[in-house]
């Protein structure tokens, strides 16, 4: 682990620390992610991020895509995914204006995150990954007793769901995605990078924001970019 990943898991750690002696909570009033977790981030140099195989929701000729690179035990990334993502669903997925994607970055301070992760694209395969995606965020009992039953009914999945799930493929999977988010320099989550689709299925990202953007603050973001009239695929 490098010394910046070090003090970043350090620095999330201690803002966590913070708002609970306060009293406030990961979620602050109804939901509401904490705004102080966000940083935005330079996208100079940074490669085009390919959604070969990544989960994605909505348009795929959409005139902009979102990547969001996530830890399914991270209590940011649930805040994000409860507070944030559905209005961003509701705004610009469901009208075409925006394509979803999912990476896996399972931290390694995480002892689940990685089984979710495995888990969630075995899910993928069968085309049911935001269902369970969903689940697991929605999951108030986070990963004590048998959670894995408890969010695939809450995902309406059968009991035998799993069962021929090819394990050493998802978790190659996962280890493709981590390999990626590494390249990108990307050591904290959830991180969102937000930009065009191009030529052979990859963005070319103009926008990253690490931590978890409440909603307007993210519409603003997505906003700015699809004035811009950024191009839905490079010539």
């Amino acid at each position: 682990m490098t010394l910046k990943r070090q003090a970043q898991i350090a620095n999330t750690i201690s803002i966590a620390s913070l708002l609970a002696i306060a009293g406030v909570g990961l979620w602050g009033v109804e939901g509401t992610p904490p705004a102080r977790a966000v940083r935005v981030a330079s996208a100079a140099g940074m490669e085009p991020v390919s959604l070969v195989d990544a989960p994605t929701l909505g348009n795929p000729s959409a005139p902009l895509a979102l990547v969001m690179f996530s830890d399914f035990q991270c209590p940011y990334c649930r805040a994000f995914a409860r507070a944030t993502l559905p209005v961003v669903i509701e705004r610009y997925v469901r009208p075409g204006k925006l394509l979803l994607a999912f990476k896996h970055f399972p931290l390694d301070i995480h002892g689940d995150a990685r089984r979710a992760a495995e888990l969630a694209d075995c899910a993928r395969r069968k085309a049911r990954f935001w269902e369970l995606h969903d689940a697991i965020f929605r999951d108030t009992a986070g990963f004590e007793g048998d959670w894995l039953t408890r969010v695939a009914t809450m995902a309406g999945m059968p009991p035998a769901f799993f069962a021929d799930c090819p394990f050493s493929a998802a978790a190659e999977r996962v280890n493709q995605d981590v390999a990626v988010g590494a390249v990108l320099d990307i050591s904290s989550t959830p991180t969102i990078l937000i930009g065009p689709v191009i030529g052979g299925g990859t963005v070319k990202v103009t926008r990253v924001l690490e931590g978890v953007s409440p909603p307007d603050a993210l519409g603003r973001e997505i906003d700015d970019l699809l004035q811009r009239q950024v191009p839905v695929r490079a010539p």
